[in-house]
């Protein structure tokens, strides 16, 4: 069973409210103060939360106005049925691939993650290359972002 425009519709918007209440909460925690409002760490993640809770709710009013409504049968039903689909089920795994990538910069290190990202992503994702060029062009990538970051802009990225 296919969800209709507006029923997605409602699910994205939901979605985006549940991430700017994460976000504001976030923002809360931020400690640091400025000598005036305008130098607040929070001014500009605040006015963004703003912006993003204003969307968020009047998308979500103007698609429950137009018939969209949310059902959990019909959403586990649509989520089943294209989970079944080759395209979802790729990009699921780059959104996995990424996630992965974030938690082992912060375990073994940016370079090396970097490398095996580089690595995983052009050996799986592009069909036509050998898996020695993979690593070749892994390696002439990281060593370039090592050029950036390490001489180039005097940072040091652990």
């Amino acid at each position: 069973m296919q969800l209709s425009k507006e029923s997605k519709n409602v699910l994205v918007y939901t979605v985006f409210l549940i991430v700017t209440v994460v976000l504001f909460i976030a923002t809360l925690t931020i400690n640091r103060r400025g000598e005036s409002i305008a130098e607040s760490p929070k001014l500009l993640p605040l006015i963004t939360e703003a912006f993003m809770f204003i969307l968020s709710i009047s998308g979500l009013v103007q698609n429950i106005k137009n018939k969209g409504h949310l059902s959990f049968s019909e959403l586990k039903s649509s989520i089943s049925d294209s989970i079944k689909e080759k395209k979802t089920r790729s990009m699921l795994l780059a959104i996995g691939i990424c996630g992965i990538y974030i938690l082992s910069v912060l375990y073994i290190g940016f370079y090396i993650s970097s490398f095996v990202l580089i690595a995983g992503i052009t050996m799986f994702y592009v069909r036509r290359i050998k898996f020695y060029w993979a690593i070749l062009i892994a390696a002439a990538l990281t060593a370039l972002l090592y050029l950036v970051f390490a001489v180039a802009f005097n940072m040091r990225l652990f």
